[in-house]
């Protein structure tokens, strides 16, 4: 929400990127049957492999196969030391890929003998007859073998879901999406009608009315994107005996819950256990400022051509160059829209000029961002390693200064609403728009 507020561009790009991934993900499945639907339905980690009651890790439709190891245990191995990470990040990846692709050969083994290609007993949630037959029928017609934990899956029976039941997991989406589109589209009629009226329009109208257009972006990209993967499939390999002793019990207060909690946020945050043994007060005072820095973070990472990360997934090992072009103009213009209230009535002279500063800053600094990005990507291997460290070392400057300048706008629009224009609490004449009948 914070993100969507101070820096919606971001979310326009996101909804690109995993449009664009989902595209690639049909295709790729096509010949099972699979839409868009169960294209986003992917990305968004709907599909998990449990070993048991053991989560094991995400079905992707990549070589991102799954393997209880991951990245952060890696770091914790090596103590977090930095150095120690680079220098074995290489080795280490290799190391992983190769224990992914065996555990992937142990789950196929055990399938393969457990259960003959007639008799594929359906682990998930799900289950279609006829998605299962034709299944059975690819593997009968000679189907190569899938190089992929989701494909061989999916080849073998095990997920059948359909497309009608993923919509069936969000089934007031559809609703809750025309719905906000019907309200935008109110909206920017409402302020149409205000100009073509010569009624006042306020700057809160304006920012509404930019948040709307790119709404409309998003809506179209992820129209066809469940609402949430609440609970996501699972593919049980292998059953597992229940142990009781392994039955945890409650060994702590209120208190010492939402400390866990507190615990938990902020790892997230850090990607690392930073909070363990640290008090809740301390905690309570670093997640505000934890969570500020992540979002600049997150948003320098995803305009660099970051094309994965968790809190943004799209699965895309590489994001074309377009996309990102495209962001950066959307990003100019939604800045240009504010403005549009240059002339506009403001309670003090001071807040009109802050106004209008932070306007051109908003609308300005995706183009610097763009050509930051055009030269990582064009110029690199040319340029000095000095300027390479100069460029580096401003180069979040502008999306801080971008931030702070769309801060002051909202701020600045509702302390307008202290001084309004007379015509401003007029409302539109919709009779004057509308052709007599009779």
């Amino acid at each position: 929400m914070v993100i969507a507020i101070l820096a919606p561009e971001i979310i326009i790009l996101w909804a690109m990127l995993q449009w664009y991934s989902a595209k690639k993900v049909a295709k790729q499945f096509e010949k099972y049957g699979w839409g868009m639907s169960h294209a986003f339905f992917v990305i968004m980690g709907g599909f998990t492999l449990y070993d048991g009651d053991t989560f094991c890790g995400y079905l992707w439709n990549d070589n991102q196969d799954v393997y209880p190891y991951t990245f952060w245990e890696y770091c914790q191995v090596c103590n977090y030391d930095v150095d120690l990470i680079n220098e074995n990040r290489d080795k280490w990846h290799d190391e992983y890929q190769e224990k992914a692709k065996e555990y992937s050969q142990t789950i196929r083994m055990h399938l393969q003998k457990a259960h003959s290609p007639q008799e594929n007993t359906l682990m998930s949630n799900a289950a279609n007859t006829n998605q299962s037959q034709e299944s059975i029928n690819l593997l009968e017609r000679g189907t190569p073998e899938p190089l992929y934990l989701l494909e061989y899956f999916l080849q073998k029976g095990y997920i059948t879901i359909t497309e009608d039941e993923i919509k069936d997991r969000s089934h007031t989406d559809f609703i809750t999406k025309s719905i906000a589109l019907i309200q935008t589209t109110w909206l920017i009629l409402q302020v149409a009608a205000r100009a073509a009226e010569h009624l006042a329009i306020t700057e809160l109208e304006i920012i509404t009315v930019g948040f709307a257009l790119l709404n409309f972006g998003t809506y179209i990209f992820w129209w066809n994107k469940p609402l949430r993967v609440q609970y996501p499939i699972r593919v049980t390999w292998q059953q597992q005996e229940l142990d009781a002793s392994q039955l945890k019990k409650d060994d702590g207060g209120c208190m010492k819950t939402i400390q866990k909690g507190f615990t938990e946020i902020l790892d997230y945050i850090c990607n690392e256990p930073f909070a363990n043994g640290v008090p809740l007060a301390f905690q309570l005072i670093l997640l505000p400022l934890w969570m500020t820095w992540n979002i600049i973070s997150r948003s320098i990472d995803l305009f660099s051509d970051g094309s994965y990360t968790d809190e943004f997934p799209t699965r895309l090992e590489e994001v074309p160059p377009q996309f990102y072009i495209t962001v950066y103009s959307i990003a100019a213009a939604f800045g240009a829209i504010h403005c549009i209230p240059w002339s506009f009535q403001f309670p003090t002279y001071g807040e009109q000029l802050l106004w209008q500063i932070c306007a051109v800053a908003v609308a300005a600094a995706p183009i610097v961002m763009g050509c930051v990005y055009w030269w990582q990507k064009k110029l690199w291997d040319v340029t000095p390693d000095w300027l390479i460290a100069l460029i580096f070392s401003t180069a979040s400057q502008p999306i801080i200064f971008y931030i702070f300048c769309r801060l002051t706008l909202i701020i600045l629009t509702l302390t307008a609403l202290r001084d309004l224009s007379p015509s401003a609490y007029q409302t539109v004449q919709w009779i004057t728009f509308v052709p007599h009948i009779g």
